[in-house]
């Protein structure tokens, strides 16, 4: 796999954060009351919360939905976790596709 350079690690994740509030997710203050992650927003489905993490592969958004059964009525997320990840995105447009995914 590919490394990225940690010039490239660093723009792709301030891209992704400014993706992040575009699409309306608001930055928590206290990560304890959103299970750790870093940004939060409220879905037709409800609470998704999601953490950008940069490393030498690219760009992972993790994220996790509150109501897992229901969210699983929309995304293909685990049914049982409400987990919904996207791993090694290396360009902005990959990270752009799979945050609207998020919204969708």
């Amino acid at each position: 796999m590919k490394k990225v350079s940690l010039v490239n690690r660093i723009s792709l994740l301030q891209y992704a954060k400014n993706e992040l509030k575009a699409l309306g997710f608001t930055e928590s203050e206290n990560t304890k009351e959103h299970h750790g992650y870093d940004y939060y927003k409220q879905t037709d489905v409800g609470e998704l919360c999601l953490t950008p993490v940069s490393d030498s592969n690219g760009l992972s958004l993790f994220a996790m939905f509150d109501d897992p059964k229901r969210a699983s009525t929309k995304f293909n997320c685990n049914p049982y976790s409400g987990k919904y990840n996207y791993l090694f995105l290396k360009t902005k447009f990959e990270i752009s596709n799979a945050l609207c995914q998020y919204v969708r």
